[in-house]
């Protein structure tokens, strides 16, 4: 990780919660629950093309079809 972010590989995102809260929530919603407020977070992040896809076995994610998970790690 030190070497990604010497070469400025990795981003902080922490600020973009704020503003990104309304969608956070819908998702949370959109999801009946299946995703908490850290992992419904990276969906927005996601479409926006801030990540890209996220490395996890979570099937929350899953109903959200839109949504690009690696779980063939």
């Amino acid at each position: 990780m030190r070497r990604w972010s010497e070469r400025g590989s990795i981003r902080c995102l922490a600020r973009e919660q704020e503003r990104l809260l309304p969608n956070v929530l819908d998702i949370i919603a959109a999801s009946a629950g299946s995703l908490n407020f850290n992992d419904a977070l990276l969906v927005p992040l996601q479409r926006e093309g801030s990540i890209s896809e996220v490395a996890s076995f979570d099937g929350g994610f899953d109903v959200l079809p839109t949504f690009v998970r690696v779980t063939d790690l």
